[in-house]
């Protein structure tokens, strides 16, 4: 290292992987909030970052252990606990990074099905439309996408497809589509006015073009919240979902 250069020891990188693994997390929870992917970027850079960090504490401590042999025969028991506390730091270190990587693989995946959409509510059957419309229509994820209608209303697509098909089969096999949505955004701006009556979620899509249509939503049973790869919403479509296949229901 250069004369007149400050070394930076385990501690001081620590603390700036701190602050990175902070900065991912406030990316991808805002990500998560707002559907921003400009956020995700940004936390996979921190992430690099973060890593490039652990490298240099990881050799920052190989450094000090090479050293070890002679240190050991002339420095003190001082210069022993720092190692020490070098090494506690790496873990440490390694803990945060591992973190931060889990963070980055479970958060965006939340933003789509773990969304904290529970109790059963106006904002939240809002929400379990928006989350069905995106599965069918945007990501043509027919199994997720029936995940949030009750045996009834999958029942009744199944009807449309004809020839013994499931739900599944039936969204994968055309092409959903609603109010003309093609993007994110316009799936944001879709315009819904939600009731609660007699325990049930009366959820009315207006689009800009087309007859509006009128979605009925019932809380989910205790067998649909924990059927293998269920919404976590509080709620499921009975009637309405046949709108992606070209049905008209009634408004």
């Amino acid at each position: 290292m250069a004369a007149g250069t400050p070394r930076i020891g385990p501690g001081g990188l620590f603390g700036r992987i701190i602050v990175l693994a902070a900065v991912i997390v406030a990316c991808l929870v805002v990500r998560a909030a707002a559907n921003a992917p400009a956020m995700l970027v940004v936390a996979v850079a921190a992430l690099v970052a973060a890593t490039a960090a652990v490298a240099q504490v990881a050799a920052v401590l190989l450094r000090d252990a090479d050293g070890s042999g002679e240190a050991a025969r002339e420095e003190t028991t001082a210069r022993a606990a720092s190692i020490a506390r070098g090494r506690r730091t790496g873990a440490a270190v390694a803990a945060v990074a591992v973190a931060a990587v889990a963070l980055a693989i479970v958060l965006p995946h939340g933003d789509a099905v773990a969304t904290a959409t529970t109790p059963a509510t106006p904002a939240t059957a809002d929400r379990a439309l928006r989350d069905f419309l995106g599965d069918a229509v945007l990501q043509n994820d027919s199994y997720d996408a029936c995940q949030y209608l009750t045996q009834a209303a999958q029942a009744q697509i199944m009807r449309l497809a004809g020839e013994g098909q499931s739900c599944r089969d039936a969204l994968a096999a055309t092409r959903p589509a609603f109010a003309g949505i093609s993007s994110e955004q316009e799936l944001r701006e879709l315009p819904l006015h939600t009731t609660l009556r007699d325990g049930a979620a009366l959820v009315r899509a207006t689009p800009a073009t087309g007859r509006p249509v009128t979605f009925v939503l019932r809380p989910a049973t205790a067998a649909e919240t924990v059927a293998f790869r269920a919404s976590a919403c509080a709620w499921r479509i009975a009637t309405g979902a046949t709108a992606v296949l070209g049905a008209t229901p009634a408004a």
